[in-house]
């Protein structure tokens, strides 16, 4: 059974609105690179890093450095009201644990440890992306 990839994003102080999707599946990779990707994410959003940020994610699920739409939206609206709302990722790096990550088709869900909601992601051609909107 092949297993596809997306993972809800998480509203960062409430600047986003994501719906997180739960489920099981037995890719064990999937899993890994979901959890590589929230971290990147993560990380991005702990540098304060727009670019990098909005290369781990997706905009209406197409991811947001493919479309130049998507890549405005997520570098000019998005991205800077995450950072504004970021001290809950930026604590939870702090702890350094690893992202809890389920995966269920192309649906999944990335629960980091300090930070109340789930992030979102979605894969797009075998790549993870985090939804930020």
């Amino acid at each position: 059974m092949s297993c596809g990839r997306v993972l809800t994003g998480a509203a960062i102080g409430g600047a986003l609105l994501l719906v997180p999707t739960l489920g099981a599946c037995s890719g064990g990779d999937s899993e890994a690179d979901a959890a590589r990707v929230v971290e990147e994410f993560a990380d991005a959003v702990a540098a304060e890093d727009v670019v990098a940020l909005c290369a781990v994610s997706a905009v209406a699920e197409r991811p947001a450095s493919e479309d130049s739409g998507a890549a405005s939206v997520c570098e000019d609206v998005l991205a800077p009201m995450i950072l504004e709302n970021s001290a809950e990722v930026k604590a939870a790096l702090d702890e350094e644990t690893a992202p809890v990550v389920t995966v269920d088709g192309s649906q999944g869900s990335a629960e980091l440890d300090g930070v109340s909601t789930p992030f979102s992601m979605v894969e797009v051609d075998d790549e993870w992306f985090v939804v930020v909107g």
